[in-house]
């Protein structure tokens, strides 16, 4: 970084030019006492991308010595230009705050960037609003790209509604989606009561879809969207109460979705895109409509009203197993290790430190990274969501720029088994419903089923709520059970997958392969235990979207066959859980479609029982 850049500059003699490591940063701090924000609105400042341009940067305010609790992203710089960025501080979480102490600028794609700065200023001038903004030009806040059987061009130039870009989307096959999901805390829709956005139907027009608010364990009604206009921009304000997302405190993503046509359709466009707030009042600031030349038709309000209809998708049928699935998993050369499936993480490009416990500081530097910027694929901007399970991804608990407590926790379950070691007669392995028997991480008590049944045995257990696939990989590569020898391992994990092979297009296949990866990581890790498999509970309806995705994961499971090894035993609890015409047994969940009760936990432990006495007595 250089502070007295000559060339170019914005205004002055001087500027400053920032050249960044992947996922650099530069940082401005307040020398003495913070800084007293009371009569400022906005952060201003101008960005010049150099020779290149198009850098992918956030932009964050230091509330004390914590980064504050938003960032947001920056327009992407142009090349050999230079480009005014303003934002309101109340977008940064910075607004009439006594305690600031400075500003940090990041890239955010993992690659070397260059770029150059000048004009940087707190005003008293009201700065535009990006709250309720989702898109335009650019993806606001947590949005971001998670399109499926779609192709999404975020930098469309031609045509748009207003700024500079919009959206350009075509659904590649029938099903295909422009899914827009938040990566970051879900949003909370109680301020607004409506979406409104702008579609331009191409040249040809016609495209038949619908519009999701999806909701993060919730089941959402679809809004049909008129045929589309061809070259012209319509605008749809749909209620939030119409889309089944008013008041909501989780929804996850919004989704541009193929009308069940079975087929591929045209290109067509979406911008301006926010959460609009009660008695029709932006949100956030418009974009100045361009003008007439810019080859945008004249716009016209979206004609007649358009009735919800079922959510309810076909059900797809598992998929068979690959070859590839079916064989063993190959291992690295030292032997203390699996070859995953996505070569660039067996070749140290995401996680530096690929086994072993304690974490270097590298290792440790990365996992408090938020989770989506280490997905396997995104290190090259790719969407790659057959590569999430299968890769070895640490989860995430905590703020940006705090400690990942997932990490903390993980290691008190690595104590647990250090104190036990070859002692342990039963290690518990899974999610929040592992962890809901007790004599975990966080202190609880074993619960009044496992004291029952399992009360005289030796047992550790290492569920942590909200793991998922990936996250048992790292931790099973990563120290979760070094140097011990459970005589039985009882590994339940996956529902908190599901939601993303519904809605992210992760392959049910995907997610049977890392069950396997998991059960192999186990036969490496402890080749004298023996191995209990209970295939993932009945969850939400069984019949429809993520409930569905939970029973095809589970018979794309059956395929692998992984019993064949007279180590690995397989637990189906469907029928316990679920009543004759499928629906859940809701008295035996504690919130009637996830978690378990003290009557869900005694089912399982008496169907358990059975399975696991005879094991823990083979020699």
């Amino acid at each position: 970084m250089t502070l007295d850049h000559d060339s170019p500059v914005a205004s002055g003699a001087k500027s400053i030019a920032v050249n960044t490591a992947p996922y650099g940063g530069f940082q401005l701090n307040r020398w003495g006492t913070a800084l007293d924000t009371t009569r400022c609105k906005s952060l201003t400042f101008r960005i010049h991308g150099g020779a290149k341009g198009g850098q992918n940067l956030r932009v964050a305010m230091m509330n004390g010595p914590a980064e504050g609790p938003r960032w947001q992203v920056v327009p992407v710089p142009q090349a050999n230009a230079w480009t005014k960025f303003s934002i309101s501080l109340a977008d940064l979480g910075v607004a009439n705050t006594q305690n600031l102490y400075g500003l940090r600028i990041w890239e955010a794609d993992g690659v070397e960037a260059s770029y150059y700065l000048d004009d940087i200023q707190l005003t008293d001038e009201e700065g535009p609003s990006l709250a309720g903004v989702v898109f335009d030009d650019i993806f606001r806040g947590f949005w971001f790209n998670n399109a499926f059987a779609a192709d999404v061009a975020a930098t469309n130039a031609t045509p748009v509604h207003g700024g500079a870009r919009s959206l350009a989307v075509t659904i590649t096959a029938g099903g295909g989606c422009a899914q827009i999901s938040h990566g970051g805390s879900f949003p909370d829709t109680s301020p607004y009561d409506s979406l409104s956005f702008w579609i331009h139907g191409g040249p040809t027009g016609g495209q038949k879809l619908q519009l999701f608010v999806k909701r993060w364990n919730a089941d959402v009604p679809a809004r049909d969207i008129p045929a589309l206009q061809p070259n012209a921009w319509v605008k749809h304000t749909v209620p939030l109460s119409v889309l089944g997302a008013a008041n909501a405190t989780n929804v996850a993503s919004l989704w541009f979705r193929d009308a069940n046509t079975g087929t591929a359709q045209p290109t067509f466009y979406l911008d301006d895109i926010r959460f609009e707030a009660a008695r029709g009042k932006p949100a956030g600031t418009a974009k100045a409509a361009p003008a007439a030349s810019a080859g945008a038709s004249p716009t016209t309000e979206g004609a007649g009203p358009s009735q919800p209809v079922s959510p309810a998708m076909p059900e797809a049928p598992a998929v068979a197993p690959s070859g590839a699935m079916l064989t063993p998993t190959p291992k690295t050369a030292d032997g203390k290790g699996l070859v995953y499936p996505y070569t660039p993480y067996n070749e140290g490009k995401l996680d530096p430190q690929l086994t072993g416990w304690p974490l270097t500081d590298a290792e440790r530097a990365w996992v408090n990274q938020g989770e989506y910027f280490r997905k396997p694929g995104h290190e090259v901007q790719k969407h790659l969501p057959d590569m999430w399970f299968v890769t070895p991804t640490a989860a995430r608990w905590g703020k940006d720029g705090e400690e990942n407590v997932w990490v903390a926790h993980h290691a008190t379950c690595i104590e647990k088994v250090r104190a036990l070691k070859d002692g342990i007669d039963i290690a518990l392995l899974g999610d929040s419903i592992t962890q809901g028997w007790g004599g975990g991480w966080d202190g609880a008590p074993f619960n009044a089923a496992w004291h029952k049944h399992f009360g005289d045995k030796k047992t550790v257990n290492l569920g942590i709520g909200g793991d998922r696939m990936e996250s048992i990989l790292w931790r099973l590569d990563h120290g979760a059970l070094d140097g011990a020898s459970p005589k039985v391992i009882v590994l339940m994990i996956g529902v908190n997958n599901a939601p993303l092979v519904f809605a992210n297009g992760v392959p049910a296949t995907s997610a049977a392969h890392a069950i396997k990866l998991c059960i192999e990581n186990l036969r490496l890790r402890c080749p004298q235990s023996q191995i209990v498999l209970v295939k993932i509970l009945p969850a939400f309806d069984p019949g429809k979207e993520v409930g569905a995705k939970v029973r095809e994961i589970n018979a794309t499971l059956d395929g692998l066959k992984l019993d064949r090894d007279p180590q690995v035993h397989i637990l189906d609890l469907w029928s316990e859980f679920t009543n004759a015409d499928g629906t859940l047994k809701t008295a035996l969940y504690s919130d009637g479609h996830l978690h378990l009760g003290a009557a869900g936990y005694e089912v399982f432990a008496s169907k358990l029982k059975p399975l696991v006495v005879p094991l823990l007595a083979k020699p």
